[in-house]
């Protein structure tokens, strides 16, 4: 028996150590730019699409909202109240960097030639910034004289980029990435550009201007079918690390979370990520239900060999024994079994960060079934 035993035995930890895939996960699609931290322009300044070295615009005045992928100097008329603009000091700004990304509108994304971008990516080393200051005779001069919306009161110079980019569809590179604000936002290049001059401006003398007109309406959900469907990644309450993938009314597993991204999306680049989330409890569970299985196997053929007229009454005690070493052995092993495979919605192979681009992923495929679907039912 014991040669059988130890057979036995091996076989099940072959097939265990076999059952159990230990490789990390990998992603199958394109490239997965790290996040980068926003430094936006500042609250008043505007980005100037096609700068230029040259700062004669400073003080001259804008007539309408201003329109990013229109060359500035276009949208500028001279300004009737320029005697009345002073010159302040150029304030010297080393190491300052500008990185973000602005929403273009499908008009001004086929007006700079790339009709498929949706966003203007910019970063920028910023070597200096000058300013005209209005005086008290400015205001004065532009109650009788037309200051349109405003006079270029700053510029700022530096040199960077400046990149018309789309957002990243599942399965595709992405090229920019960040993670401040209700959404993560990744971006693929459409074009890029290498600038240097005045890449911002900033208004005066006639308040904030208004928005821009080439500024994107908000992104809409999908009505009912996006509020049922949509995901958001859950933070627990007592460790920020901890988090789930719920739906409104449940919160789901990642290997489910997995199954319905490639269905929606289309793409499998999470495929290697679906795995048996409970290996180690199905294995604990195999070696017990065979070490019970065993014991039982043993415990009956000593008590079916046993002979009653026997001087050793001890067999049969034996054979007892393993049958009641098999008992809970064999319970616990067979509820170990059933292990669910998908495992329990606060386990993840993904980290929080990952969770929050491929649950932005899964909701814009599922906010452009929406918008499909409403255009059509027109």
């Amino acid at each position: 028996m014991k040669p059988r035993a130890g057979l036995v035995a091996l076989l099940v930890l072959a097939s265990v150590a076999g059952c159990v895939n230990n490789t990390p996960p990998t992603l199958r699609g394109g490239a997965f730019a790290a996040f980068r931290a926003r430094a936006p322009l500042a609250g008043d300044e505007h980005l100037v699409f096609a700068p230029s070295e040259d700062a004669s615009f400073l003080g001259r005045v804008l007539l309408a909202p201003y329109v990013t992928t229109r060359p500035l100097a276009d949208q500028l008329a001279p300004n009737p109240c320029a005697d009345a603009l002073v010159d302040v000091e150029p304030r010297p700004v080393p190491g300052d960097v500008i990185e973000d990304a602005e929403v273009l509108s499908p008009d001004a994304a086929r007006a700079a030639g790339a009709p498929g971008a949706s966003h203007v990516y910019y970063r920028f080393d910023v070597r200096t910034r000058v300013e005209k200051a209005a005086t008290k005779a400015y205001a004065a001069c532009c109650q009788s004289a037309s200051c349109g919306v405003g006079y270029v009161r700053s510029a700022t110079l530096g040199e960077g980029e400046i990149t018309l980019a789309r957002e990243t569809a599942p399965g595709d590179p992405a090229d920019v990435a960040f993670d401040e604000g209700p959404r993560p936002l990744e971006l693929t290049r459409v074009e890029r550009r290498h600038v240097r001059g005045y890449v911002a401006f900033a208004l005066g003398g006639q308040g904030a201007l208004p928005p821009s007109a080439d500024a994107a309406e908000p992104e809409r959900a999908g009505g009912a079918t996006y509020d049922a469907e949509s995901i958001e990644v859950r933070e627990s309450t007592r460790n920020r690390d901890h988090f789930e993938l719920c739906t409104k009314k449940r919160c789901i597993t990642e290997n489910e979370f997995i199954r319905r991204y490639a269905n929606r999306t289309g793409s499998h680049e999470l495929d290697d990520f679906l795995r048996d989330r409970s290996p180690q409890m199905r294995a604990t569970g195999v070696v017990l239900g065979s070490l019970g299985l065993l014991a039982a196997a043993v415990g009956v053929v000593i008590l079916a060999t046993d002979n009653p007229a026997g001087p050793d009454r001890r067999v049969p005690a034996v054979g007892g024994i393993m049958l009641g070493i098999a008992v809970p052995t064999l319970a616990p092993g067979l509820a170990l079994l059933g292990a669910p495979y998908d495992g329990w919605t606060d386990e993840h192979l993904f980290t929080k960060s990952e969770a929050r681009r491929f649950v932005e992923r899964y909701n814009r495929a599922l906010r452009s079934e929406g918008a499909a679907r409403g255009v059509s039912s027109r």
